[in-house]
């Protein structure tokens, strides 16, 4: 008869070993997970859970993935700049579930920028000695972030616009 609860392995974030943040999104996260055992009954099912801390349920409750060792989910509501853990505990064929699952070491949103320019040319016409090689014109630059509470965007030329 089995009374022993399975032990914990590790958990890593993403689909691959040495990820520390996600792709980007604000909804999907994934994790994969390896080295819990049973020696007595076997792994009957895995169970994981998305939190704020190493154990928190905060994000995502419990679910089941049958025996995966992997998952990606969705529909979460995610932020920039806050650490995500995903949370594993096995519960074995005769029904004893680990008492502390095993968390990953974390993962942040990684915040993705947009830039663009309304016009496809930007043309800086009569540059020559008359005017001081100087031309200015106007176009629209649109700037948007997933970054939750702050952003900042800097624009820069690397030199002058000079005539060659």
């Amino acid at each position: 008869m089995d009374s022993t609860a399975p032990s914990g392995g590790q958990v890593v974030d993403g689909t691959e070993t040495g990820i520390d943040f996600d792709d980007g999104s604000l909804t999907t996260m994934s994790a994969n997970w390896s080295g819990f055992s049973d020696a007595h009954s076997g792994i009957a099912f895995y169970e994981y859970s998305v939190g704020t801390t190493p154990g928190a349920i905060d994000i995502r409750g419990w679910n089941s993935v049958s025996t995966s060792t992997a998952v990606t989910t969705s529909i979460l509501i995610l932020n920039t700049g806050q650490a995500y853990y995903f949370n594993v505990r096995a519960t074995d064929v005769a029904g004893d579930m680990m008492a502390s699952p095993a968390s990953s070491d974390g993962q942040a949103v990684l915040p993705t920028l947009t830039v663009s320019v309304s016009d496809t040319e930007l043309q800086l016409a009569n540059l020559n000695i008359n005017n001081t090689n100087t031309a200015t014109t106007m176009v629209t630059l649109t700037v948007s972030t997933n970054a939750y509470s702050r952003c900042v965007v800097r624009v820069y030329t690397p030199d002058f616009l000079r005539l060659v």
